[in-house]
C-alpha cells in the first residue's frame, strides 16, 4: 500500500489491522514531513481490501476512506475492532478518543457499513460519552531516575462480542498519579452507545501500553484477559496481566519481569518498548497469545547493554461454564461412521447447549496418538469429519471431552 495515496506530500505512520469475515481493514495516520508526529498529524485513512484476493495471491483491489472527520476535525489514531470469538462482518466498528486531553469523556465510534464492492457502503462517525473520564498519562518511572515515554492516551486494543465492545488505552490513574490502564465497555451498539469505564492501577508500578483479547467459552460469557507493560523505580520493566469476568477484575498477575532497567538513548528518557500484542487462538477457546516488553541486561565484557526485549506468552483462563453440565444437559451421542474406517470417519453430536469439545485418538495402550480438534460446539446438531489416512491399521479409541471433562470413549477399527 502506498504511504502517500493522496499524492499530497504525506507519509503513513502507525498502521493497525483487523479482519472481518471477508475483508481486511488497515488504518494509518498521514503525517506532514518535517514535523513531529504529535503536531504533524494530517488525517487517518481507512484501507479496505478483500481477504480472498490476498489469500489467492491476486492483486489487491484496495480502497481507502479519507475525510473521516467529526465537527470539522479529523479523527486521529482510528483503531479497528475485531471480533472476539471469530471475525464478524460485513460491517466493522472502529474507535478513537481525544488522546492528548488531560481529562475527557469522548469516545468516537466509526462505523464502516459494508464491503468494498457494495456501492451503498458508508463511513459514519458518532460521539459517545463515558461515565468515567480518561486522561493522558504521565511518564513512567524506572530504576536510577530513568523514565519511559508513554506517548498519549490513544485506544490500543479492542474486540467485539456478545453485542458489546471492550477496549483499552493508556491513562492517568487519579488515585496514584501513576500511569494506569483504561478499560472501557460499549453496549447498546444499535442505539445511543452506553459506555462504562474502569481504571486499572497499582500502588507501586506504572502500567502502560495495554491490549485485550476475548477469552469466553460459551454464549454471553463476557470475559477477557488484559495485558500491559509494567515498570517502577524498584521493579524492572516487564509484562503483567489481569483477568476480567463480567464486571469483576482479578489481581494483577506477573507474566514476566526483566533483569534490568532500560538505558538505550542518551539521557534518562527512553522508549518503553513499547506496544503490546494480543490475539485469541480462535480454534482453542480460552487461549490467547500475547507479546510484551521487558528490560534485559546483556554483558558485553567491558560494557553492559540495558535494552528493550520482547516476551511472548500463551495465556489460558481457567474459568469455564458457571455450572457443571448436568446429566440431562450432556451431549447426546448420535453416531460414528463408518466403523471400521479406511480414510475418514464422521461423528454426529446433538448438543443441548454450547460446549467446548475436544477429540483425541488413543492407541490400545492408552497412549495419545493425535489431538484432532479442540473447539466450540453449538446447540443442536454438529457434524465433525476426521481423516484417518495417516493412521496405521489397528484398534484405536476416540476420546471426547465436553468443557474439559471426559464424556465418552468410542472404539474405532482402522482397516
Amino acid at each position: 500500500l502506498p504511504g502517500n495515496p493522496k499524492d499530497n506530500d504525506r507519509w503513513t505512520d502507525y498502521p493497525m489491522i483487523a479482519l472481518t469475515e471477508g475483508e481486511l481493514f488497515l488504518t494509518g495516520n498521514l503525517i506532514i514531513p518535517g514535523e513531529p508526529w504529535q503536531t504533524g498529524f494530517s488525517e487517518t485513512l481507512i484501507w479496505q481490501m478483500s481477504l480472498d484476493e490476498g489469500y489467492s495471491g491476486a492483486d489487491l483491489n484496495a480502497i481507502f476512506w479519507d475525510d473521516v472527520f467529526y465537527g470539522g476535525a479529523p479523527i486521529r489514531n482510528i483503531h479497528p475492532v475485531q471480533g472476539g470469538s471469530t471475525p464478524y462482518g460485513p460491517d466493522i466498528y472502529m474507535l478513537s478518543n481525544r488522546n492528548f486531553s488531560e481529562s475527557n469523556d469522548s469516545i468516537f465510534i466509526v462505523h464502516v457499513s459494508g464491503t468494498l464492492d457494495d456501492p451503498g457502503t458508508t463511513v459514519t462517525v458518532e460521539l459517545g460519552l463515558t461515565d468515567l473520564p480518561y486522561g493522558v498519562p504521565p511518564v513512567a518511572r524506572q530504576y536510577n531516575n530513568h523514565e519511559f515515554d508513554t506517548n498519549d492516551g490513544r485506544i490500543l486494543g479492542s474486540f467485539m462480542e456478545n453485542g458489546q465492545i471492550q477496549f483499552v488505552s493508556n491513562t492517568l490513574d487519579p488515585a496514584t498519579g501513576f500511569c494506569g490502564i483504561y478499560h472501557g465497555i460499549i453496549t447498546d451498539l444499535d442505539g445511543d452507545y452506553s459506555i462504562h469505564g474502569y481504571i486499572i492501577g497499582d500502588d507501586t508500578m506504572d502500567l502502560g501500553y495495554p491490549n485485550v483479547s476475548y477469552t469466553g467459552r460459551y454464549d454471553n460469557d463476557n470475559q477477557s484477559i488484559i495485558t500491559f507493560d509494567h515498570t517502577a523505580p524498584e521493579v524492572f520493566a516487564g509484562m503483567s496481566g489481569i483477568f476480567y469476568n463480567d464486571g469483576n477484575y482479578s489481581e494483577l498477575v506477573n507474566i514476566h519481569t526483566g533483569d534490568s532497567y532500560v538505558n538505550i538513548l542518551s539521557g534518562y528518557y527512553e522508549r518503553w518498548g513499547d506496544y503490546t500484542g494480543s490475539q485469541r487462538k480462535y480454534n482453542e477457546p480460552g487461549v490467547i497469545w500475547v507479546s510484551g516488553n521487558f528490560g534485559r541486561e546483556v554483558d558485553l565484557g567491558p560494557f553492559t547493554n540495558r535494552e528493550n526485549a520482547t516476551w511472548v506468552a500463551s495465556l489460558r483462563t481457567n474459568d469455564s461454564l458457571p455450572l457443571a453440565l448436568e446429566s440431562d444437559r450432556e451431549p447426546v451421542f448420535t453416531n460414528v461412521y463408518p466403523n471400521p474406517v479406511q480414510t475418514w470417519f464422521q461423528l454426529d453430536l446433538e448438543l443441548t447447549q454450547n460446549a467446548v469439545l475436544g477429540f483425541s485418538v488413543l492407541d490400545v495402550n492408552g497412549k495419545l496418538v493425535d489431538e484432532l480438534l479442540y473447539g466450540e460446539g453449538k446447540t443442536g446438531n454438529n457434524t465433525f469429519r476426521f481423516s484417518t489416512a495417516s493412521l496405521p491399521a489397528g484398534i484405536y479409541f476416540l476420546q471426547i471431552t465436553a468443557n474439559g471433562s471426559l464424556w465418552r470413549t468410542e472404539r474405532i477399527v482402522k482397516q
